[in-house]
């Protein structure tokens, strides 16, 4: 008896210690931290560089990684799927000969995406020279798809890129708060929200982008990251400056949240479509999401005043390589 009971306190002093052990392994990925926080800059030797000139293309898309609509199923693309759903989206892009291409939820060779290194995929696939990527997701564990329990496991590594035709000076990342209200353990293995900032030289011009992918879930979260947006865009007032990306939000004229207000409350900010075009009747055309039945506008192009905006559209022929639709907009350098 004494020797059961010897037993049963070493187990019940060491399952403890192995949960939280687990726990740990699962929630902490294989990059050192000052990796995961720096990101990357790469470049594609095969790729030209890209010759400065009057207009250029810039379009946001959140590629979903690449699992097209069944992100949001409950399962998991197959590895042929994937290869497809990538070359769906390189399709779609190379419609538009863009010069930038600022990518939300990318992988980078996760092992949900069979591998695949995006980045380098799209790069190759559009002839774009310079990549710049961050990290929000390095982990080992993640339950998502939650029907898919068998593809929880195994490497996660993801976040955003900016793909380029014109040299990266800087990238960085401006990491925001997760949601308070989410119970501890659910934050710790949720995707950080991030302000990807980069600066690209396009000729002598310096062109600042930030990449966004906002709160989905908590609207106060996210009209707080609204306002980091805003305070990040005041830092960089005297340069030409485009923030693009997933925002989770409607347009201001469209719902009272004010995650997008915040962001043109800044002087001198615009949005590639703006309230006029709304009111004309056919907003259905400036949808984004979900790209199997758009319904509601949630990735957007704003910029300040020292860009003009030449035409902006929703490449709405974009197929479904991912869950939304991108947006291209043609500019200039005032």
């Amino acid at each position: 008896m004494r020797k059961f009971l010897l037993a049963l306190g070493v187990v019940a002093v060491l399952m403890p210690i192995l949960a939280v052990g687990l726990v740990c392994w699962a929630s902490r990925g294989a990059l050192p931290k000052q990796v995961y926080e720096a990101g990357f800059v790469r470049e594609l030797a095969s790729a030209p560089d890209g010759q400065a000139g009057g207009r250029y293309r810039i379009v946001t898309y959140n590629v979903g990684y690449a699992s097209g609509l069944t992100n949001n199923s409950g399962n998991n693309a197959s590895e042929q799927e994937y290869s497809e759903n990538i070359q769906k989206i390189i399709a779609a892009l190379r419609k538009v000969s863009p010069d930038i291409v600022a990518c939300q939820e990318i992988d980078f060779a996760s092992a949900r995406s069979y591998a695949q290194d995006q980045p380098l995929l799209l790069a190759e696939g559009l002839g774009l020279r310079y990549r710049a990527g961050t990290y929000t997701w390095d982990m080992h564990y993640v339950p998502w798809p939650y029907g898919t329990p068998s593809h929880h496991f195994g490497r996660m590594l993801s976040g955003h890129c900016v793909l380029s035709r014109f040299p990266v000076v800087k990238n960085s990342k401006i990491t925001m708060p997760k949601p308070g209200e989410n119970p501890f353990w659910y934050n710790l293995f949720y995707l950080d929200r991030i302000i990807q900032v980069t600066e690209i030289a396009v000729g002598s011009q310096p062109l600042i982008i930030l990449n966004v992918h906002l709160e989905a879930y908590k609207r106060k979260t996210r009209e707080a990251q609204g306002r980091t947006v805003a305070e990040t865009i005041r830092q960089y007032a005297d340069k030409p400056l485009i923030v693009l990306g997933d925002f989770n939000a409607r347009s201001p004229w469209e719902t009272e949240e004010t995650t997008l207000a915040s962001i043109l409350a800044v002087e001198g900010m615009r949005k590639e479509f703006p309230q006029e075009l709304y009111e004309g009747g056919d907003e259905a055309k400036y949808h984004t999401a979900s790209s199997g039945r758009p319904r509601k506008s949630i990735d957007h192009i704003l910029f300040n005043d020292k860009i003009t905006c030449l035409k902006a559209r929703v490449l709405q022929d974009a197929g479904t390589g991912s869950d939304h639709l991108p947006v291209m907009m043609e500019f200039a350098f005032k």
